[in-house]
């Protein structure tokens, strides 16, 4: 029984004993410390730990795809048990941009499993919104297609298990898809008279109830969010109300100040009930756009609230501000933090993470454009863009984020003690609505997608005792020259925010980047190890 499980712990992780000299040095000190072990004992021990730190490593990858059709800029990502799919919407300017949905299923490596498109042809546009992961282990998706909301069930194979369309208004920016205790699903909804509203539904597409606000015409549904066979959601950038729909009894609401931009409030639920929110604090768009966070109890007292100014560099310039216009979510983590992403006028995302009781930890500066990211149930963050800011192709990462590596970015993040800025309540007037289903026709078809490496990851992930390529950006933000400080002379590129080739040079040497208009770039390094990302600004 011994020699069986050695041979399939062995064969299971063998093919990656010359991938990683790191991992031979630790069987090494093993050997050393066990030598008065019998063998037998040594090699479980040490088989076992090499294919945990395996998974650890090599479970990750950042990669682009070579997509000759226009991408819309809402993605989305879930984790599946076995494996991970990234939806995108492709947009064809050959047929009157006609809409379909392009999913790509990869393993956690990054090596697709699958890629399938899905059309409604005639029937119209596939605009996809939002994705989860079903009780099941199956694909639900949720879009807009003419003026309907359209939710489609898929397998975790990729096949079409239903698709039906639900008459609305514009639900283009509308959010919230979740599944309740009793495996129904909710998603956001408009209806007669642009109400917003939501349609709870069984596993089959099948209306159980739909419900609209009769007193907020012309409003948004920011978020949904699941507790139990409870949603609280969010309307109208200001109210939140918590609906029991087993009982369908309307349990509590409450009302806030924030910037009204946009989606500027959403809110999540913790594991102990609490509720945390993502909220505009003053509007963007001329630059001075500036975002809070806060934490209550289930009964709505603040426990905390932080303030949160972002900028590019340290100069006090109005130019160096990140101009948060869009609060896009905010949710807690697997070790209790309270993770807050929100985008700037330029399209780009910074991720912010506090503690439980609000202290700050760390941010990600996201330099892709309309970025999305999920948290996966190892810590690891799913991440898609749908063009990225050198190749302009899409990407798709499963990385961690905890710790900065070569692909990743920061830029200046300032918080301050706050409010929850509690308004007097104008309370919502929810009525019982229609919806009916509709069978849409779908096909699917199977789509060729090209991956390339767009960061390597592995580069931080060498031999201690290999030395990483340091680079220094100075000055950073810079006028008319710089200079990119390396230990050796390399080539490297600039971009500009839309992926555009700019300039071409040689660390270590003196720049002119004077005719560069002002804005933020990228420099690219490429290695026989990886690729490796900075940005500055040019003032």
């Amino acid at each position: 029984m011994v020699d069986n499980f050695q041979i399939v712990e062995a064969t299971s992780c063998s093919f990656v004993t010359f991938r990683n000299r790191n991992l031979s040095c630790i069987l090494t000190t093993i050997f050393i410390n066990q030598n008065k072990l019998p063998m037998k004992r040594f090699y479980i021990i040490s088989v076992t730990i090499f294919c945990l730190c395996n998974t650890a490593i090599f479970g990750q990858f950042y990669n682009s795809f070579v997509n000759s059709t226009l991408l819309e800029r809402e993605t989305s990502a879930i984790q599946l048990n076995d494996g991970l799919v990234f939806g995108f919407t492709e947009s064809d300017s050959h047929n009157n941009f006609h809409q379909n949905i392009l999913l790509i299923k990869t393993n956690a490596s990054g090596n697709i499993i699958w890629s399938k498109r899905y059309d409604a042809g005639a029937a119209g546009s596939l605009h996809l919104i939002e994705m989860l992961r079903t009780f099941s282990n199956e694909i639900l998706i949720s879009g807009e297609t003419g003026v309907s909301r359209f939710v489609l069930k898929i397998s975790a194979a990729g096949n079409l298990v239903w698709a039906k369309k639900y008459a609305s208004g514009a639900v283009f920016s509308f959010r919230g898809l979740v599944q309740l205790k009793d495996s129904s699903f909710v998603f956001s909804n408009e209806f007669q008279q642009s109400n917003p509203g939501f349609v709870q539904i069984d596993g089959n597409g099948n209306v159980i109830i739909a419900a609209q606000i009769k007193n907020r015409q012309f409003q948004s549904v920011q978020s949904i969010t699941a507790k139990g066979n409870t949603i609280d959601i969010v309307v109208a950038n200001s109210n939140v109300a918590n609906i029991n729909l087993k009982t369908r009894f309307l349990v509590w609401q409450r009302q806030y100040n924030t910037s009204n931009q946009f989606s500027a409030f959403v809110s999540a639920r913790c594991k102990n009930g609490d509720i945390i929110y993502l909220a505009g604090r003053s509007a963007g768009g001329v630059l001075s756009g500036t975002s809070r966070v806060f934490r209550t109890n289930a009964n709505g007292n603040l426990l905390w609230a932080k303030n949160l100014r972002i900028t590019y560099d340290t100069s006090g310039l109005q130019f160096s501000i990140f101009d948060i216009v869009n609060q896009n979510f905010i949710h807690e983590d697997k070790n209790g933090n309270i993770v807050a992403f929100m985008e700037d006028e330029s399209l780009q995302d910074v991720m912010v993470v506090f503690s439980a009781s609000g202290n700050y930890l760390y941010h990600r500066f996201f330099n892709t454009p309309t970025n999305f990211i999920t948290e996966e149930s190892n810590g690891n963050y799913l991440h898609a863009s749908p063009i990225s800011n050198t190749t302009k192709d899409p990407v798709i990462s499963n990385r961690n984020l905890t710790t900065l590596s070569v692909c990743d970015s920061t830029i200046f993040v300032t918080t301050s003690n706050g409010t929850d800025s509690a308004a007097a309540l104008n309370a919502l007037n929810f009525a019982i609505a229609r919806s009916t289903p509709v069978d849409i026709p779908v096909s699917v078809t199977n789509a060729a997608i090209q991956k390339n490496i767009f960061c390597s990851l592995q580069a931080i992930l060498k031999n201690s005792n290999e030395e990483l390529i340091h680079v220094t950006i100075i000055p950073n933000p810079a006028f008319d020259k710089i200079r990119v400080a390396t230990s050796s002379d390399i080539a490297y590129d600039i971009y500009d925010i839309y992926g555009n080739l700019k300039m071409r040079a040689v660390t270590n040497q003196v720049t002119d980047i004077s005719k560069l208009k002002a804005g933020l770039y990228s420099i690219v390094i490429t290695t026989k190890d990886g690729v490796i990302r900075k940005t500055f600004i040019k003032k």
